[in-house]
């Protein structure tokens, strides 16, 4: 691939991998763990250009459906594509989106998975963070190594970037970079030329709304909390009053430790604390602790059964989780409290679509109509839905009425391509 960079830009088609381990930053056995977990959804991904040369980058599995994050020039002027696993197997792939202005690509691979990687959050790296990437420079097929991240604050043609302390070989662009959780946080993108030592990666923040459009949820728990000081009423006991005192502490605190730390110290001291108990399991999901927060949820809804809000964030981590049943039944206990809210039945819809349920998804979503016919949401799921089952006519009437409810719709130039896609389609 030529290599044409100005100086202090990025190396766009060259792009790098560490091939060696930072061992002091953690333990043999946590990487190991990550990698064993993870390596199955990371895959080679080899393209044949339209002059005939050919391309090797890397990608990653980001839903077992088949659907796989790559970087957009990897794919650019490229005719065909196959991707390769770890284990040999090989299959064709195609290209469901391109964002050129962000360097990703969203592909389809021609069969599922059994497994795929969980979608992190960027945000929660800082400087010094321990970084794991799993990828395929040429000759060196997955290849492990470790990193650290230097800077946060980076932004390359106008998008937000990472600068990791990545060393580096060709043809891994597209490698997913895990956290030390072990979850994806974002893709190899290249280094600066000028200093070699630098890696860029492009944070997986960046491809939220892509992977939202496509029936991807994003890993971060709506912000509903009670994040505010509560007073103290008159009569309150001392007990009651350390408590409270606690919980305005983590209220308070910038520091998610600190404020883990505060709210814990509050429902120990008061066991039936519901505000300290959500505001606790919120917390827990931001730091992608999902079991935790699961636990945290139920134990909040024995405090108060009739809270929507904790329903659904727990059902929208069993969506993350991909189990479908546990979500359907929670999405479903929220359609009985609230009966008449388009959202419950849109969730409960999303939870039968991920499922596989399509019939109970429509029968869902246009109950989420029925209750308000501007519902934006409710009409794109729809949508979706129906282009999923091939019934072009249905998917093309929501998606104009989608357009009609959202005018300013930020993807509204994409699903005007699709509604010329479908037509095209309709015609033949």
């Amino acid at each position: 691939m030529k290599n044409t960079v100005l100086a202090g830009t990025l190396v766009q088609h060259c792009i790098f991998l560490i091939l060696f381990s930072m061992n002091a930053l953690a333990s043999d056995t946590s990487i190991e763990e990550l990698v064993s977990k993870n390596k199955s959804s990371v895959l080679i991904i080899e393209g044949t250009r339209n002059d005939g040369g050919t391309t090797q980058s890397s990608g990653c599995i980001v839903h077992r459906s088949g659907l796989i994050l790559t970087t957009a020039h990897q794919v650019d002027n490229i005719d065909t594509l196959l991707g390769r696993q770890s284990d040999g197997t090989t299959f064709k792939l195609s290209v469901v989106e391109v964002d050129s202005k962000r360097e990703l690509a969203l592909l389809r691979a021609a069969r599922e998975f059994s497994a795929a990687s969980v979608i992190g959050d960027a945000r929660t790296l800082s400087a010094g963070a321990l970084l794991v990437t799993i990828a395929t420079p040429v000759n060196l097929d997955f290849s492990v190594a470790t990193g650290i991240v230097s800077n946060t604050n980076r932004t390359f043609r106008s998008f937000p970037v990472i600068q990791a302390e990545i060393t580096a070989a060709p043809g891994s662009s597209g490698g997913p970079v895990f956290d030390k959780a072990g979850e994806v946080v974002g893709l190899i993108m290249g280094v600066l030329e000028e200093q070699s030592w630098a890696t860029i990666v492009i944070p997986i923040n960046n491809a939220y709304s892509m992977l939202e459009r496509h029936g991807l949820y994003q890993t971060l728990l709506p912000e509903e909390s009670y994040e505010q000081n509560l007073a103290p009423v008159a009569g309150i006991s001392q007990l009651e009053l350390c408590a409270l005192n606690a919980y305005n502490r983590g209220a308070q605190a910038t520091d998610f430790s600190d404020k883990q730390a505060e709210y814990r110290k509050a429902v120990e001291l008061l066991p039936d604390f519901y505000e300290a108990w959500f505001n606790l399991a919120v917390l827990l999901g931001k730091t992608h602790d999902d079991e935790g927060a699961l636990q945290i949820y139920k134990q909040a809804l024995t405090l108060r059964p009739e809270s929507v809000v904790a329903r659904r964030n727990l059902g929208r981590i069993y969506l993350d989780r991909e189990e479908y049943t546990n979500a359907i039944k929670i999405f479903e206990e929220v359609v009985t409290l609230l009966p008449k809210e388009p959202q419950s039945f849109n969730d409960f819809g999303e939870a039968y679509r991920k499922a596989g349920r399509t019939e109970q998804a429509i029968i869902a979503f246009n109950q989420a109509i029925a209750l308000d016919e501007q519902y934006a949401n409710a009409l794109y799921n729809l949508a979706i839905v129906h282009v999923q089952q091939n019934h072009w006519e249905m998917a093309y009437d929501a998606f104009e009425r989608y357009l009609a409810a959202a005018p300013a719709a930020k993807d509204r130039k994409r699903i005007n391509s699709w509604l010329n896609t479908i037509q095209d389609h309709l015609k033949n």
